[in-house]
C-alpha cells in the first residue's frame, strides 16, 4: 500500500511541475514527444525482450496500437490546457471526471443499462465541470475555452483505462503494456507534431542550449513520468482495485497542494464544491453497492 500512496504523491506533481517547464519556453510539441520519449528509453530492454509475445496475436497488436494512439491524444490535450493558461490543480480535476465516459464507453460496449450509484457519480461528475468552471480565477474569461483540452483528456483517460482492462484480460503484463503503450505513443506524438516540430525547430534549439532545461525535462520524464507509474503497477498488485482506485482520487488534492505551494494559487468556493463532486464520483463504485448492502443488513 505505501507504494501505492507514494505513487500517488508523485502523480500530483504532473502538472503543476509540468507547468514549470512549459513556462520556461519548450514548444508543446517538443515538450510531449520529450516527455513520452524519455520515460520509453528505460522501458526499451522490455519492449525488445517481450516483443514477439505481444504481437503474437492480431487482436492484442491491434488493441496495444489502439491504446498508444489514445495515449498520444492524452498527452497532447492534457498538457494543452496547461500550455493555454489553465491552473493545474484545475487541469487535474477536471481530467478526473473520467467516470462519465468510463459509463459511457461500457454502455456502448456492452449495451448494458446505468447502475443507480453509476447514475448518481455521473450526475456528480457533470455538476463537479460545472461548478469548476466558475471558479473565480484571475483572467479566467479568456481561458473558458481552454477548459475543452482537460475533458477531452478525461475521455481518453476513459478510453485508456477500458483498453487496458481488456489487453490485462488477454494477459499482457503491466510492464509489457507500459512500454508498447509508450512506444506507441510517441510514434503516434511525432506524426501529430511533424509539422509543428519541424516549424519550431529553431525556437526548440533555443531553449535547449540551456542544459538545465534539458537535465529539469529528462528528471521531469523519468522521476515524475515513469517512476510512480511503475511503482503503481508493482504496488497495486498487493492492494484491492478498489482501494487502489480510491488512492488514486487523491491525485486532484495534491495537485492543488502542490499549486499552492509553487504558484500561491487560491482556491474560491466554486472550485471547492466541483472539486469535492468529482472527487466523491471517483470512489469506486463497488465500495459504494458493499457500504449500501452492508446498510440494508443492519436494518
Amino acid at each position: 500500500m505505501l507504494m501505492v500512496f507514494v505513487s500517488v504523491l508523485i502523480f500530483g506533481l504532473v502538472h503543476p511541475v509540468g507547468k514549470l517547464l512549459l513556462d520556461q519556453g519548450i514548444p508543446l510539441g517538443y515538450f510531449c514527444v520529450l516527455y513520452v520519449g524519455i520515460r520509453f528509453l528505460p522501458q526499451l530492454p522490455v519492449f525488445l525482450g517481450r516483443r514477439g509475445a505481444a504481437i503474437r496475436k492480431r487482436k492484442i497488436f491491434h488493441l496495444l496500437l489502439l491504446v498508444g494512439l489514445v495515449g498520444a491524444f492524452l498527452q497532447l490535450f492534457e498538457f494543452k490546457g496547461i500550455h493555454e493558461g489553465l491552473q493545474p490543480a484545475m487541469v487535474t480535476f477536471l481530467m478526473f471526471s473520467y467516470p462519465v465516459w468510463i459509463v459511457m464507453l461500457n454502455l456502448f460496449s456492452k449495451g448494458r443499462s446505468f447502475s443507480a450509484i453509476e447514475a448518481v457519480q455521473s450526475m456528480g461528475v457533470v455538476a463537479g465541470i460545472f461548478f469548476i468552471s466558475q471558479a473565480g480565477f484571475s483572467d479566467f474569461e479568456s481561458l473558458s475555452s481552454a477548459l475543452v483540452y482537460p475533458l477531452l483528456a478525461s475521455v481518453f483517460i476513459a478510453a485508456w483505462i477500458v483498453l487496458s482492462n481488456r489487453l490485462r484480460k488477454e494477459g499482457v503484463g503491466s510492464l509489457e503494456l507500459s512500454a508498447y503503450y509508450d512506444f506507441f505513443s510517441i510514434v503516434a506524438l511525432l506524426i501529430i507534431f511533424s509539422g509543428s516540430l519541424a516549424r519550431e525547430w529553431p525556437r526548440f534549439l533555443s531553449w535547449s542550449q540551456d542544459t538545465d532545461h534539458i537535465l529539469g525535462m529528462a528528471l521531469y520524464s523519468l522521476l515524475i513520468g515513469l517512476l510512480p507509474n511503475l511503482m503503481f503497477y508493482f504496488g497495486s498488485r498487493k492492494v484491492s482495485p478498489h482501494l487502489a482506485g480510491t488512492m488514486m482520487a487523491l491525485e486532484p488534492l495534491l495537485s492543488a497542494l502542490y499549486s499552492a505551494m509553487i504558484w500561491g494559487t487560491t482556491f474560491g468556493g466554486h472550485f471547492a464544491v466541483g472539486g469535492l463532486l468529482i472527487l466523491l464520483a471517483n470512489i469506486p463504485k463497488e465500495i459504494l453497492v458493499d457500504k449500501f448492502e452492508n446498510y440494508k443488513s443492519t436494518r
